[in-house]
């Protein structure tokens, strides 16, 4: 009998040391929590909707396989549980500090923020959920995780609110925003010089005594467009070459970019030809996306710092959080546990495939 009770005692012991050692929790902060079973069943979600998939993969980070737009990997599952730890202390803060509690009005301007947000991004990474509309990509989540992502949405514009040199994503934030970056939202046309190296002192010699920059390409550009005027092409707002040729007036050369092709070595000049500047109804969500990023940047230390001093973690099945001085790495775990969480069998599966 003393066997049998001394057995059953080890089994009880047993069972309690496997279940603190395996905590329920599945990412916290701050004193705030969310299950391992809802982190996971969140997972399991974005994974078995394509479109859902995509969207969370163009704005929340690297949630998918670079080859798919359905199924994401264990990597994927520690950024989202890394994303979910960041936004408990964020909503934390903005709670505490500013008494802000999201109202109805709130959720709803924050789901139509969301939806606009999500459209915008898909479309900058080029994925092919782009093409849908703010309504269809709102209509993809379950109301539980609508619900947390419009939270954080509604917390995350509040916070903006209050930081200085953030940018607001309001219609007057938008106008303002698109006014001190005009040059950003221009269509710029070029034309390119491909000049070898040994002839680039002729080319500046001549460039500087006033030869005229059509000439000077018809002279020295050794591109197959040389002869109709060295024209390149023309490029929207959404691309970089508006923000990288800034600074270089309309019929100007660019400084010089190496290029090498056949053994020989180039210098490529562009010449700007024109700017046409697009009007902010037709750049709207081109101005949406870059005020999102701005922001995200312009608090990137401050997050790290609310998650750092929150003690932000996530569960040790689903990955590793570090937070560094002004950036939250994450990591996954080699595999996920089937038995641990729901539908981990399917994303573990999804990483190996």
């Amino acid at each position: 009998m003393r066997r049998l009770i001394a057995t059953f005692v080890i089994a009880v012991l047993a069972a309690l040391y496997v279940g603190y050692a395996i905590p329920t929790t599945g990412a916290a902060a701050a004193g705030h929590t969310v299950s391992l079973r809802d982190l996971s069943a969140e997972e399991l979600e974005i994974s078995h909707n394509k479109i859902l998939g995509c969207f969370i993969a163009g704005t929340y980070g690297p949630i998918l396989r670079a080859n798919t737009t359905s199924l994401v990997t264990t990597s994927a599952a520690a950024a989202w549980s890394a994303g979910r730890v960041a936004g408990l202390a964020l909503e934390d803060y903005v709670a505490r500090t500013y008494n802000f509690q999201p109202s109805a009005a709130d959720l709803t301007a924050a789901g139509e923020q969301l939806g606009t947000m999500l459209v915008n991004n898909a479309t900058r990474s080029g994925l092919a959920c782009a093409s849908e509309n703010p309504a269809t990509a709102m209509a993809q989540f379950s109301p539980r995780l609508r619900l947390v992502l419009e939270n954080l949405q509604a917390y995350t514009t509040q916070f903006n609110a209050h930081q200085a040199g953030a940018w607001s994503t309001t219609a007057t934030g938008l106008t303002s925003y698109y006014d001190a970056h005009r040059h950003n939202y221009e269509t710029v046309c070029l034309s390119l010089a491909l000049v070898a190296d040994s002839q680039v002192s002729a080319f500046n010699a001549d460039r500087a005594a006033g030869l005229a920059p059509v000439d000077l390409i018809k002279k020295y550009s050794q591109a197959a467009s040389a002869a109709t005027g060295g024209a390149y092409g023309c490029f929207p707002p959404a691309s970089s070459v508006a923000a990288d040729t800034a600074s270089v007036a309309t019929g100007q050369f660019t400084k010089a970019y190496p290029y090498a092709q056949g053994g020989m070595t180039y210098s490529i000049f562009f010449l700007v030809t024109s700017r046409n500047a697009a009007s902010l109804s037709d750049v709207a969500t081109v101005v949406y996306r870059d005020i999102f990023d701005f922001n995200n940047r312009n608090s990137a230390t401050f997050r790290a710092t609310l998650v750092r001093d929150g003690n932000g973690r996530v569960n040790s099945h689903l990955g590793r959080l570090t937070v560094g001085a002004s950036a939250i790495n994450y990591g996954g775990p080699a595999t996920l546990d089937a038995s641990l969480a729901p539908g981990a069998a399917t994303l573990a599966a999804a990483a190996q495939g």
